[in-house]
């Protein structure tokens, strides 16, 4: 079975957008963290933005096939469940959350990946969380669940770019804190 240049490009753009953020990566750096030549890459991707696509849209359905943190089922689960769900997506893809934030500061530059994070991340995870409140009988759950995402994103902000701060038992203490409080009356 021969090597799969493709997912190689891939694996190792994502490393640097991570690492660098898109306007600094450049394409000869990822052909050479790739040990590829320079022009192969174009051989996979027309442009760093189709590559960057590319990498956000493999990632968003990575994460939904693996973790489902928009489950169907979040209408019963328990704060436990939903807490290790959204700890277990940020721990698994750290670097598609970098990114996402990279979108995040830069919708119009990035707006194809802007749109999908929106479309398949964001509408869904928030339409799971107002269902959820609105089955734990919250008068105002619309507007906690609206700011629980934000609160969720918050923490996935603060994970992510604070290196010190990078233990899953703090951010664990972090989630349930913030649970707790859109789950009072």
């Amino acid at each position: 079975m021969g090597i799969d240049i493709k997912s190689i490009i891939i694996s190792s753009a994502m490393e640097l957008f991570a690492e660098n953020g898109y306007h600094n990566t450049k394409i000869k750096s990822i052909a050479r963290n790739s040990n590829i030549a320079d022009g192969l890459v174009y051989n996979y991707f027309n442009s760093k933005e189709e590559l960057f696509n590319t990498i956000i849209r493999d990632s968003i359905n990575n994460i939904i096939e693996t973790h489902d943190p928009f489950d169907m089922e979040i209408q019963t689960a328990s704060s436990g469940k939903i807490c290790s769900n959204v700890l277990k997506t940020l721990y698994d893809h750290s670097n598609f959350w970098i990114l996402t934030f990279e979108v995040l500061f830069n919708p119009e530059t990035l707006k194809d990946s802007y749109n999908m994070i929106k479309a398949k991340i964001d509408v869904p995870f928030l339409r799971s969380l107002t269902n959820y409140l609105k089955n734990t009988e919250i008068v105002d759950y619309e507007e906690r669940s609206n700011l629980l995402f934000v609160a969720i994103y918050g923490m996935y902000y603060s994970y992510l770019f604070k290196e010190k701060e990078r233990n899953k038992e703090t951010y664990m203490r972090y989630i349930k804190h913030i649970h707790e409080i859109f789950l009072r009356n």
